[in-house]
């Protein structure tokens, strides 16, 4: 290990030094311990809990003995301070140039992130895991964080996060496999572009004040993902979203359309075209039974004054039955055929015809032109009534 290489180390984690004495107890001008609460001795009492960072000796030899410290090729590779109520800035981290993994979970650390300038920080290089929930870090989202391309792993969960995701994070955020936002302040839309980063399989932006449509590219994530945010709809939630209403970055949650009234609606609405079309069948049906019936009836009128009229021509043809008035010859039926008739009228009990007739030569077989102009000359007269 090269010996000006390792004092580099130490002079950039100088600062993560605990000073053992001077009340209270600091951790340089960067990070702060608690102060414990300090008992009189007395043989009874117990020894006092150690530091959390009693090893960081600047004496010693960071990568073999400093707690949470990793190395690679002689540059720190891991720091890992989980858990140890530390507090203060975090900006002098940013020079560890090969630092590839930084976990400060579980601090009291409560600077503004979105200061952390990582324009210049070797960070942009080599950091691919982010590890800074459970602290009481605030502002807006560190738009920095977005020239971490080799990022991986990104935590800021529990912390005081306001304003909105980045829109383009999606976009320059490609090798992203972990995204928790959740218990923040973050308002607006979830980006559109997080449902485009390819290996993205953990992601909770829950209890934040988020609102609009869920990306339909994140329908594969469990509705715990997206849970406690009001103004949020989707599928991946079972909510939908009002068609008119378009996502916007106002914090105020948008009116929402409950699953419930709109299934009530939606069965309402169907059942009074169900009873519409009902009704219409029905009216239809009865038309048309109507329409069937007066049809039937106009057969069977018809029908029956057909049979009438058959009877009468048959009671015609078969010679049916007639009176002749007091003084009119006696004459076939054949013979009344031949002449011609006039109806006279009709009542209830038949009709009344005149009936003219040629008459008859008397001269026996005798024919010729006489006996045929004397036929001629002859008519008869007589009346009749046929019942």
């Amino acid at each position: 290990m090269i010996p000006g290489r390792l004092h580099h180390l130490s002079l950039l984690l100088a600062p993560l030094f605990l000073l053992p004495s001077s009340p209270p107890p600091i951790l340089s001008p960067c990070f702060h311990l608690p102060t414990p609460t300090l008992a009189p001795s007395s043989p009874s009492s117990s020894p006092l809990p150690p530091r959390p960072l009693s090893s960081w000796d600047p004496a010693a030899d960071p990568c073999s003995s400093w707690r949470g410290v990793s190395c690679r090729g002689g540059h720190v590779a891991r720091l890992v301070l989980v858990g140890l109520r530390l507090d203060g800035p975090i900006h002098h981290l940013a020079g560890l140039p090969r630092l590839a993994l930084l976990s400060l979970n579980n601090n009291s650390f409560s600077s503004p992130l979105h200061r952390l300038d990582l324009s210049l920080s070797p960070w942009r290089a080599h950091l691919k895991h982010l590890h800074l929930s459970h602290n009481r870090f605030s502002g807006p989202f560190p738009a920095s964080f977005l020239c971490l391309r080799r990022l991986r792993r990104l935590d800021l969960a529990g912390n005081l996060i306001s304003g909105t995701i980045p829109p383009e994070i999606g976009l320059l955020l490609r090798r992203l496999l972990t995204l928790r936002l959740e218990e923040n302040e973050l308002g607006g839309a979830i980006p559109v572009s997080v449902g485009s980063i390819p290996g993205l399989t953990d992601l909770n932006v829950s209890h934040n004040r988020l609102v609009g449509e869920i990306p339909r590219q994140l329908s594969s994530f469990a509705p715990s993902s997206f849970a406690a945010n009001p103004g949020l709809c989707g599928d991946s939630l079972l909510r939908r979203c009002l068609k008119n209403w378009t996502a916007s970055c106002d914090r105020r949650p948008p009116p929402m359309v409950n699953g419930r009234k709109i299934r009530k609606w939606v069965a309402a609405i169907a059942g009074a075209i169900s009873a519409t079309i009902a009704a219409a069948a029905a009216v239809a049906m009865v038309a048309l039974l109507c329409l069937k019936r007066r049809a039937k009836n106009r057969e069977m009128e018809i029908a029956e004054n057909g049979r009438k009229d058959g009877e009468e021509a048959e009671e015609a043809e078969e010679g049916g039955r007639m009176e002749l008035f007091e003084g009119c010859g006696r004459f076939a039926l054949e013979d009344l055929m031949r002449g011609s008739a006039e109806m006279l009228g009709r009542g209830a009990v038949g009709s009344t015809y005149r009936v003219v007739m040629e008459g008859r030569s008397g001269g026996g077989g005798g024919g010729g032109e006489e006996g045929e102009e004397e036929g001629e000359g002859e008519e008869w007269e007589g009346g009749g009534r046929v019942p």
